[in-house]
Parts: structure tokens; C-alpha cells; sequence
């Protein structure tokens, strides 16, 4: 179950941060 979850936020967090850098850099340079 526990690795399962891992699995998820192992896919899901790099997705997120790539989505958070295009916010932040076009928070920056509108």
C-alpha cells in the first residue's frame, strides 16, 4: 500500500514542479 502511494507522488511530484516552474517563470517575465 505504502509503496503504492510512494509510486504516485514519484510520478505526480516531478509533473507538479514542472507546472509550478512555468507559473513562477511567468510570474516573472509576463
Amino acid at each position: 500500500m505504502f509503496s503504492i502511494v510512494l509510486g504516485l507522488m514519484w510520478k505526480v511530484i516531478p509533473k507538479f514542479h514542472e507546472v509550478l516552474t512555468e507559473v513562477t517563470e511567468g510570474a516573472k517575465f509576463p
